[in-house]
């Protein structure tokens, strides 16, 4: 997997080989990445997977799974996204790897190889992302009733809301003001609003 937010105009600029620039731009990247993770999850969001079908999309938690893992907290780091872990190492593979790569040319092949290897097809950071979605949308939909306890599938969107926020996007978010329809439970009968 290759980060890559390091223009190649900068590199350029400060007189990079040409052999030594996908290394540098991915090692700069990975950096960059270990860097500004810990700021970015204070910043706000709306996951639209979430609000749209009521469930969480893959990547959420991914950087507080990142943030973690280099606050040293693996249990944590696995239980907001177990990707984040996979994305720490491969990050950390990339700052060893590419640092390797440029201070020896002869091995600038072999780093590429391998990252190929590790990241090319289904491999670790997307069966984490199949398992933490099922595992999501497992939890998600399995609610309480507030009245008998009793363990119950949530209700979701009317179809009507689900399609204005679609066609409409982004104007048609506001459609899911609407609210979800009540949820019921099978036991007791009691509706109420989840």
């Amino acid at each position: 997997m290759e980060i890559n937010i390091c223009p190649n105009w900068v590199l350029v600029k400060l007189g990079v080989p040409l052999r030594a620039r996908v290394h540098v731009a991915l090692l700069l990247s990975a950096l960059a990445t270990f860097a500004v993770a810990p700021v970015l999850i204070h910043i706000p969001h709306v996951c639209l997977m979430k609000t749209l079908l009521g469930f969480p999309c893959p990547g959420c938690g991914v950087l507080h799974s990142l943030a973690a893992v280099m606050r040293g907290d693996l249990t944590t780091g696995w239980q907001a996204n177990p990707a984040g872990v996979g994305l720490a190492l491969l990050l950390g593979f990339q700052i060893a790897a590419r640092s390797v790569a440029i201070a020896w040319a002869r091995t600038d092949g072999f780093v590429s190889f391998v990252e190929a290897r590790l990241t090319g097809g289904p491999g670790f950071i997307d069966g984490c992302l199949a398992a933490e979605t099922d595992l999501r949308r497992t939890l998600m939909a399995a609610i309480s009733c507030p009245k008998c306890n009793t363990l119950i599938e949530r209700s979701g969107y009317p179809a009507w809301v689900i399609i204005v926020a679609i066609c409409l996007f982004p104007v048609g978010l506001f459609a899911l003001l609407a609210g979800r329809k009540p949820t019921t439970c099978g036991n007791c009968r009691f509706t109420w609003q989840a």
